[in-house]
């Protein structure tokens, strides 16, 4: 419990996911904003900042999934009980899709009520993302769990930074206003590809 050089350092390398994921929240905003300010001026920021309100609820939920799980991924981990691990990634993923696809629909079929609060009927497109988001945490969170902490930052350093990133820059030159909202979406789509294909090249090297 003594807070050594050792321990501060495997502790800020095992959380630097976390605190990048939290960091990209804020970045996702600061860009949004830019975006947004470009293409709609004040009331494209308005309506965005709305959005910016409501995604933290729904990251709260996806994170007490992954915080629920981690300690019994990393304990099981420890123990080398692969059947118990695989046994709580599937419960935890059935959570997440479970939530995901929930607030997807109920997004959609209330967007009415919702977009009240917007000035355009576009929030079913950035909430087209929150099911992929749910599962994209969990495989952050295993990564950690398993003391892959530089794979899991590497992994939420592209996800929160370079993928939306081209989000935001790409997508409005190719679908307008349309491709503002798809950018968040977009950068978890192709943050759920790469988590997949690191997935299979594991499962290769395993066979061979």
């Amino acid at each position: 419990m003594q807070l050594t050089a050792r321990n501060i350092g495997y502790m800020v390398k095992l959380g630097s996911s976390a605190f990048v994921t939290e960091l990209s929240i804020a970045f996702m905003m600061f860009l949004g904003n830019y975006v947004f300010i470009s293409h709609l001026g004040e009331d494209g920021v308005a309506a965005f900042s709305i959005a910016c309100y409501f995604f933290p609820i729904i990251f709260m939920i996806y994170d007490a999934i992954v915080l629920s799980g981690q300690p019994i991924l990393s304990y099981n981990f420890g123990l080398r009980d692969t059947s118990r691990i695989k046994q709580t990634l599937r419960l935890m993923y059935r959570t997440a899709l479970l939530c995901g696809i929930s607030f997807f629909t109920l997004t959609a079929l209330f967007r009415h009520q919702i977009v009240a609060l917007f000035i355009g009927p576009e929030l079913p497109y950035f909430a087209f993302g929150f099911i992929f988001f749910a599962v994209n945490m969990i495989g952050i969170g295993y990564y950690q769990s398993i003391e892959r902490a530089h794979r899991a930052t590497v992994i939420t350093l592209l996800r929160g930074i370079l993928f939306m990133l081209v989000g935001f820059l790409v997508l409005p030159i190719l679908l307008d206003v349309k491709g503002i909202w798809l950018a968040v979406p977009l950068a978890e789509v192709l943050t759920l590809l790469l988590i997949g294909s690191l997935y299979l090249h594991e499962k290769q090297k395993q066979k061979s």
